[in-house]
């Protein structure tokens, strides 16, 4: 197995939790930050040059994330080939952004880790890892703990930003406000599939959109991602189906007053 650092070369190949066309936007977008040293990463190759694994991070000062600090990265996502499991290759992923942190004198690395498996029993970021890999948990929001792990270096512990995003209520129209940050497919497929509902309803909706792609953006509302039906974030976690966002929408026109 060999390591390299994500560039614009094997990004592509290395990003390989990309899907559809949801997929292809993130990648592209991905692409553009890199080519801005907006993002970093690493991508663990096996010895048959197939792309096993990777780490995505940011440092703290353009990161599309929901977490403050100063002199840190920030860690989106360490993802590991299901069929790679168990070989200790995400703890090398880590200590590989480890290594890069203190390379550029960055003084840790942050991340949010979860307590819950996601759909399909797929576990998406589990605390329990990021603990064994040497993180402290240092904050907690719903099922979500902020960690941190310090390198040497000037750092300032992270925190969560304050959600200050609050949509007008009581319109007249259910109100859709879609929060889209092309960092992950999930989130663009998630927007993609109300977006799409939303037109089939015609003018008893109204969708605001808002591009979260830029990390003033981010800090603007302190959030990166959300979907929002009139006022509530409902979609913010794992993928949702067609058949799930429909019945949501459906279930709140219904409550909705004449």
């Amino acid at each position: 197995m060999r390591l390299e650092a994500l560039s614009p070369q094997n990004l592509r190949q290395g990003v390989f939790c990309a899907r559809g066309e949801a997929g292809q936007r993130m990648l592209n977008r991905l692409e553009e930050w890199l080519k801005k040293g907006i993002l970093r990463g690493q991508v663990a190759f096996s010895d048959q040059g197939e792309a096993v694994g990777f780490i995505l991070y940011y440092p703290i000062e353009t990161a599309p994330m929901e977490m403050a600090g100063e002199n840190i990265y920030a860690i989106q996502c360490v993802y590991v080939r299901p069929d790679q499991g168990k070989k200790g290759l995400g703890q090398k992923l880590v200590e590989a952004a480890l290594k890069d942190a203190r390379a550029h004198g960055v003084g840790g690395l942050a991340v949010e880790g979860f307590s819950f498996p996601a759909q399909g029993g797929f576990e998406f970021m589990p605390k329990a890892f990021f603990l064994d890999v040497g993180f402290t948990e240092i904050a907690s929001r719903g099922p979500a703990s902020l960690l941190f792990r310090a390198v040497r270096g000037r750092a300032r512990r992270p925190s969560h930003l304050k959600a200050s995003f609050q949509p007008p209520r009581g319109a007249k129209r259910l109100r859709i406000d879609l929060l889209n940050c092309e960092r992950c497919w999930v989130g663009i497929s998630n927007c993609d599939i109300v977006r799409r509902l939303a037109e089939s309803y015609g003018d008893r909706v109204e969708v605001h959109e808002h591009d979260q792609n830029t990390r003033t953006a981010v800090l603007r509302r302190g959030m990166a991602v959300g979907i929002f039906l009139d006022g509530e974030n409902v979609f913010f976690g794992p993928p949702i189906t067609e058949e799930q966002a429909k019945e949501e929408l459906e279930r709140r026109l219904k409550e909705r007053p004449e």
